[in-house]
């Protein structure tokens, strides 16, 4: 296990600067000229100054270089300065992903619970009329557009009845650090959560089912139940156990969004997290937090790989890495 944990994270290596390539190319590509971000929009450029910009930030240098120069700085852990607030992007995205891990990680957390339960559930009672009920519900809640539910809570909880806060994570006149602070951090969190909550536990629950029906038409399942075990310990001792290993690649990938958060939710809430600074730098075209947030993202996807690979073997361990059985 140690042998293929090791070779797993050197293949990680050239799939990392892969990604850097790409996240610095494309940021290249994107329409725009940085400079810009330091020039008065409403006065006439001045020649010289917007050289001397140029220069301080190495724009006159060649595609190449100046890639070679940005990633020798990334390995040391310097992503560079926002261009908007010309903060360092590490201490942008530092104080965002808190905000994200709560928001993401609360939902995660509810949706995964709902959606492996109700997955059960459901598998169990196939074809009877609450399977047919939660499938109708699972593909409606799939299929619902978040933006657009995110609007109607909104018009109803806040514009009708006045009951949540629509934006942002806390109240101005909320003191820090009380017990009034942490209940208007839950009622911020209400909404944004139920959207981000309600297509998971619908993808969850139907990636369950699915599963959960696969595994109930194994022959040691039927072997299990020939030989007089109870229903409960074959289905929660064998049948979830063997289910778990697509939702663990899922789970796996799911580890990006606690800190990239949702682009969308954060950006209509108002939420401080990484993905409404990721879409203030896109709109913004602040290209050091755009590919700041890329590489954090894409890194995580790679540890969430990594570490679903490894919790396979803890699962099922049947499975076998290195092309032969380990003794």
């Amino acid at each position: 296990m140690l042998r293929f944990i090791v070779r797993r994270c050197l293949v990680l290596i050239p799939l990392f600067i892969g990604v850097t390539i790409l996240s610095f190319y494309i940021a290249n590509l994107s329409p725009g000229d940085p400079v810009a971000m330091y020039l008065d929009p409403y006065e006439k450029p001045d020649p010289e100054k917007v050289e001397a910009i140029r220069r301080e930030l190495g724009l006159d240098k060649p595609v190449i270089t100046r890639y070679f120069l940005w990633l020798a700085k990334v390995l040391q852990g310097d992503l560079g300065y926002s261009l908007s607030s010309k903060r360092p992007v590490l201490a942008e995205i530092r104080a965002r992903i808190g905000p994200s891990l709560l928001l993401s990680g609360t939902s995660l957390c509810i949706s995964f619970v709902l959606g492996i339960s109700l997955g059960v559930y459901s598998a169990m009672n196939q074809y009877k009329a609450s399977d047919y009920v939660l499938t109708v519900l699972s593909f409606i809640g799939i299929s619902m557009p978040t933006f657009w539910f995110a609007m109607l809570l909104i018009i109803l909880f806040t514009g009708t009845l006045g009951w949540l806060p629509s934006v942002g994570m806390v109240s101005f006149n909320t003191p820090p650090g009380t017990w009034n602070h942490i209940v208007d951090v839950a009622r911020h969190l209400v909404m944004p959560v139920t959207v981000t909550t309600l297509g998971s536990i619908a993808g969850w629950a139907r990636m369950e089912r699915s599963t959960m029906l696969e595994v109930l038409r194994q022959d040691y399942i039927r072997t299990a139940r020939a030989k007089g075990i109870r229903e409960r310990f074959v289905i929660f001792r064998h049948a979830v156990r063997n289910a778990a290993l697509p939702i663990i690649t899922s789970l796996g990938m799911s580890l990006p969004g606690l800190i990239g958060g949702s682009f969308v939710i954060e950006s209509i809430f108002g939420w401080p997290g990484m993905g409404r600074l990721g879409t203030q730098a896109i709109f913004s075209r602040d290209y050091p937090i755009i590919m700041g947030v890329n590489i954090i993202s894409s890194l995580l996807i790679m540890l969430g790989n990594l570490a679903a690979d490894v919790t396979y073997a803890l699962v099922d361990p049947r499975i076998r890495y290195g092309g032969g059985a380990e003794k």
